[in-house]
């Protein structure tokens, strides 16, 4: 899984300690958060520790599925990034949401990586870009464009 091999690649170059790395979701409504979810269950160097949604439903859902504490859901995402201080950001919200993450993200100088596409625009890609070099924060989607390498680049 290309996304969760970007995440922890961008983790380890920036903390090669054993400690897992601290993840937090952003959206539920993209259909690969399932696979996110099984494939970190499985490992012990991934720990989810905020999943964020404004629908609540969907937090059921997901914590009915996979058995999350009820207390790891928020329907704010300001408020979980502020709670739960995570290392990096998986994004799997609607593809319009994308520049709101990376925004919110970009000010508290967290990483993140967003589910393909990484935007429904030239100008939602202009303000991803902008908000990552604002905030010195890596940002990442699943996908790129033509002519732009695939290997996650983890700079700050």
């Amino acid at each position: 899984m290309r996304f969760l091999f970007g995440l922890l690649l961008c983790a380890s170059l920036a903390d090669a300690e054993d400690k897992p790395l601290r993840v937090a979701i952003a959206g539920l409504a993209h259909g690969h958060v399932d696979g996110f979810f099984r494939s970190v269950q499985k490992r012990k160097d991934v720990q989810i520790v905020g999943v964020f949604d404004p629908d609540t439903s969907l937090h059921q859902k997901y914590q009915e599925k996979y058995h999350f504490d009820a207390g790891l859901f928020y329907t704010s995402l300001g408020a979980m990034l502020d709670a739960v201080k995570p290392e990096a950001v998986a994004t799997f919200t609607n593809t319009f949401d994308h520049p709101v993450v990376v925004e919110a993200c970009s000010v508290r100088k967290i990483p993140v990586m967003m589910e393909k596409p990484l935007a429904v625009s030239m100008e939602h890609a202009s303000v991803i870009q902008k908000a990552a070099e604002r905030g010195g924060i890596p940002s990442s989607s699943t996908t790129k464009p033509p002519g732009i390498e695939a290997t996650p680049k983890c700079t700050t």
